[in-house]
């Protein structure tokens, strides 16, 4: 296991970091958490890089796919031949566009090798999305290499 340095208020703490490290603040904390060695991505941020993206990454469909789509756990909200674009989804929720964008962001991230913090990863989601969001963090942590070599074709 890997250290991690997070900030508590003033305070340095190091913490042990699986491959998945999940931290859950309580309201004494919420302020004071930082993260200074990674890259936090929060729900804003996430709406507002999908904003601003100029185009979507055909790979990461697989992924929004898994949270959203047919064959997610629960069915999923998006049909079997949607089209990955921001054309397709400028009618969807907020919240769709969100993960979109927190998918898209974590993808190049990840393939810079940076640390990232997900932040409240399943606000405005569905709880069966977000077993399903949990899914495609751990392929993002455990099985990336594995995923890139599956969809290649997708590169």
């Amino acid at each position: 296991m890997n250290k991690q340095k997070v900030l508590v208020g003033k305070d340095e703490v190091e913490i042990e970091c699986a491959p998945i490290t999940l931290i859950y603040k309580d309201a004494a904390l919420w302020d004071k958490l930082d993260y200074p060695d990674a890259i936090r991505l929060t729900y804003v941020g996430c709406l507002n890089y999908y904003r601003q993206a100029t185009f979507l990454t055909p790979v990461v469909k697989v992924l929004v796919d898994k949270v959203f789509g047919p064959s997610s756990t629960y069915g999923g909200c998006l049909p079997e031949d949607w089209e990955y674009s921001k054309k397709y989804l400028k009618n969807h929720s907020d919240s769709i566009k969100a993960i979109v964008g927190r998918l898209e962001a974590t993808f190049y991230l990840r393939l810079a090798g940076k640390n990232i913090v997900w932040v409240e990863p399943e606000q405005g989601l569905h709880p069966s999305a977000q077993t399903e969001l949990a899914d495609v963090a751990s392929i993002f942590q455990l099985k990336f290499a594995e995923f890139l070599r599956q969809n290649k074709e997708l590169l």
